[in-house]
């Protein structure tokens, strides 16, 4: 197969054309080798490129060309420079070929438009569809690549919550607090809408620590959940997402469960939801991962935090 081919059936979001300038460009090796966009595949070739920079290069290419729709979020904080938004549940980060007005870009576009603001956002990360919480989107260029840079430098901390059926204090070190997973992650051959665990030579290092909170129904509050994970991690949020709502979902269900405190050390796709699963705990509601339905995936990105003086003049 070809390489560009061979690109398409992996990110069904990025244009063809857009693929074939990122192997031209070198952010596609093979076997090391920068080659053409016609190389053809053989067995033993190994594939390597930097999934952030692919992805979030093709969403900020040509941001003029985002099509303006009206789609309900909250912000939590704006000002010149950058704009954090927590993004609703079932809403796609960006447009994909298969939903090109529908997204959280498209929304902020209207947004912009109707508060008089010349502005061509630029996600510095992204969520998947059915993870809500934190989005942090830059409004000019310059910050979009410094605050880029925090994220892939692991300057940023970011802490999730989701909810998973069982009593989740058993995987825990009790030495340690928490329990660690760390394995290599590609998407499967067969299925490209699902990742798993590869070689090392195949795949991208990926690393997620948990914490266990405990079963929803310990907790009277939001306010009272948000005390209990600041103090378990000794965290000092930048900005923060309401919670509320997440914690009265994760009390409907009727079966044991626990809340989980999600700290992805690295960002690869679908990687906090793979890690669970192989922990046994799949996150409930996950349609891929997990074979518990729920109203919505149960993962959230509650907040996150700038380690870097670089970020500072963008904080509250």
């Amino acid at each position: 197969m070809r390489l560009d081919l061979y690109l398409t059936s992996m990110f069904s979001q990025l244009s063809r054309t857009y693929l074939k300038k990122a192997i031209l460009d070198g952010l596609v090796l093979v076997n090391n080798n920068k080659v053409k966009p016609n190389y053809n595949l053989t067995q033993n070739d190994i594939v390597s490129y930097d999934e952030f920079r692919l992805t979030y290069q093709y969403t900020n290419e040509s941001p003029n060309q985002i099509k303006p729709s009206y789609i309900p979020f909250k912000i939590i904080y704006e000002d010149n420079d950058i704009i954090v938004v927590d993004k609703p549940f079932g809403l796609d980060s960006h447009p994909v070929s298969s939903n090109t007005s529908g997204t959280l870009l498209n929304s902020l576009m209207h947004y912009f438009k109707q508060t008089h603001q010349i502005v061509k956002p630029r996600l510095v990360h992204r969520l998947d569809k059915d993870t809500s919480g934190i989005v942090v989107i830059a409004k000019n260029y310059k910050t979009c690549v410094r605050l880029s840079n925090l994220f892939q430098n692991s300057e940023v901390i970011k802490v999730y919550i989701a909810l998973v059926p069982g009593d989740f204090s058993n995987s825990i070190n009790r030495h340690l607090g928490y329990v660690e997973m760390s394995n290599f992650l590609s998407r499967d051959k067969n299925n490209k809408k699902i990742v798993t665990d590869c070689d090392p030579l195949k795949g991208y290092y990926a690393s997620t620590r948990f914490y266990n909170i405990g079963s929803p129904s310990k907790f009277k509050s939001d306010l009272e959940l948000e005390n209990f994970i600041v103090n378990k991690i000794s965290f000092n949020a930048s900005y923060k997402t309401d919670i509320k709502q997440f914690l009265e979902l994760s009390k409907s269900q009727s079966f044991e469960s626990s809340l989980v405190l999600c700290l992805p050390q690295t960002g690869r796709t679908h990687q906090i939801r793979v890690h669970l699963k192989n922990l046994g705990y799949p996150i409930v509601g996950d349609k891929l991962y997990s074979n518990i339905k729920f109203v919505r995936m149960m993962l959230h990105s509650w907040a996150i935090s700038f380690q870097s003086n670089i970020a500072s003049s963008y904080h509250r």
